[in-house]
């Protein structure tokens, strides 16, 4: 930690960063707080580049409908303002102060509408926020927006695709589908979803970026539309491991460097990864397109090669327990399965005229959880290992919904035939963050190209002549 109780200036690429060549799509959180510590950059001009790019591409330009609603300009311009003048007397909250970040419009927030991306709560504002909402204000950020989501979580629409509201139109796969793609927009350099089972990770893989689903229950969800009690969590995304570990502290109500420092190689970290081909999810999930699956398992083939050269011990097709197998674990599963169709309209229907008692529920998810923590603390144990690596198209991030364990994503490389990311998923026993973003961070400085801004004509139109006020 510094003087200010910040992180150390540190990043894993050697861009240097002037007045007028401030790129958005690259910007960290970490650059940005010492561009505005050095004086190069005010809050107020940084909210206001950001509000250009919210215009120029979220229902214009390439029309990512990533955002459902902005911050009210003057109270956002006054908010930066009050942050600049706190720098200027020399009071910083810590490494966030003055740093912009959108929420998943999941939450209740009085200022802004919170909608779930459904009609149904359109145009309502609620009298509270969620008290997460104060923890971030406290850490200095500045919230300027709500992202787009599957609208109520994924919990709505039959045969609706993934990442649809009615409010906020159609976005990339997963729930948290408008937080991850507003980070990689350059609508904000770090972002918030929600995950019961893949909302933030499967988002996070398709756009490139670090992001973590923390473990269920450190995160005060109140305030949240609810999913599963112990089963779903908040989580950061952001280009950098520094900023989702720096995030997710804060978040946890730690101090910001508490998951620091992080690591910078490999030596006496120890991971597993399961066979790819044995963790394959099912075409009715994600569309077989030739030639995909064998980039996918080379890239993941010559990354292991990588990191036992520097160090690592690695395990490789480490044997975990399928996801089928801890699923039959439950007494009553084909109730369960009912319970939670497929079909979305369907589940919501199911949900309402479900006659299954408390009893039958709570037993089934004590054996879920059970079932899910026994097979990934075997494996681990087995192993010698510390994190389970395996790829984002597979059931992994049921396991770890199951076990109540986080989940992180280490982007891995980008598909050949459309330029879409794909990831591997890292999972640890619950409250053990720290050892997942240890690995990340040891692959962020490993594999520095593996996240990378989007295409040019993205980028063309996001270097501003200048950010100050």
């Amino acid at each position: 930690m510094d003087a200010k109780g910040g992180i150390p200036k540190r990043t894993t690429r050697s861009r240097k960063l002037t007045i007028k060549t401030v790129d958005l799509l690259d910007l960290t959180a970490v650059e940005l707080q010492n561009l505005l510590n050095d004086g190069l950059v005010t809050s107020r001009g940084i909210v206001q580049q950001y509000l250009e790019q919210i215009e120029k591409h979220n229902h214009q330009g390439l029309k990512l409908h990533a955002i459902i609603s902005v911050q009210n300009h003057a109270d956002l311009f006054q908010r930066a303002q009050q942050l600049d003048d706190e720098r200027k007397r020399g009071k910083v909250r810590g490494p966030l102060h003055g740093v912009p970040i959108i929420l998943k419009d999941i939450c209740t927030t009085r200022n802004m509408p919170s909608t779930c991306g459904s009609y149904a709560f359109n145009g309502g504002n609620a009298k509270i926020d969620a008290p997460l909402i104060d923890t971030l204000n406290d850490a200095g950020l500045i919230i300027i927006a709500k992202a787009n989501l599957s609208e109520l979580g994924n919990a709505k629409g039959e045969g609706l695709m993934s990442g649809w509201s009615a409010v906020g139109g159609q976005g990339p796969a997963g729930s948290s589908s408008g937080s991850a793609t507003a980070v990689a927009a350059g609508f904000a350099p770090v972002s918030l979803g929600t995950e019961l089972q893949g909302s933030i990770t499967w988002p996070a893989a398709r756009a490139g970026l670090y992001a973590i689903k923390l473990s269920p229950g450190s995160v005060d969800q109140t305030g949240f539309q609810p999913g599963a009690v112990g089963f779903d969590c908040q989580g950061p995304y952001g280009k950098t491991v520094t900023d989702i570990a720096t995030l997710s502290a804060v978040m946890q109500l730690h101090e910001p460097g508490h998951y620091h420092p992080l690591a910078t190689s490999w030596e006496g970290l120890r991971v597993g990864v399961v066979d790819p081909k044995s963790w394959r999810i099912g075409p009715e999930v994600v569309e077989t397109i030739c030639g995909f699956l064998d980039q996918t398992d080379s890239a993941l083939y010559e990354a292991e090669t990588k990191i036992e050269e520097l160090g690592a011990k690695l395990v490789k097709r480490i044997p975990l327990m399928s996801w089928d197998d801890i699923e039959r674990a439950m007494p009553d599963v084909k109730q369960m399965e009912d319970l939670f169709s497929d079909d979305n309209q369907k589940a919501l229907e199911d949900m309402r005229d479900c006659k299954m008692s408390e009893e039958i529920y709570q037993r089934n998810s004590k054996a879920l959880r059970v079932a899910a923590r026994s097979a990934v603390k075997q494996a681990l144990q087995d192993g010698g290992v510390d994190v389970i690596l395996g790829p984002c198209d597979s059931r992994l991030d049921s396991v770890a919904s199951a076990a109540g364990y986080p989940l992180g994503n280490l982007p891995l490389g980008y598909a050949d035939f459309n330029g879409r990311g794909f990831s591997l998923h890292a999972m640890a026993p619950v409250g053990e963050e720290g050892k997942i973003f240890q690995v990340m961070s040891a692959w962020e400085a490993t594999f520095p190209e593996n996240r990378r801004a989007p295409r040019k004509m993205l980028r063309d139109e996001t270097v501003p002549s200048s950010v100050r006020a």
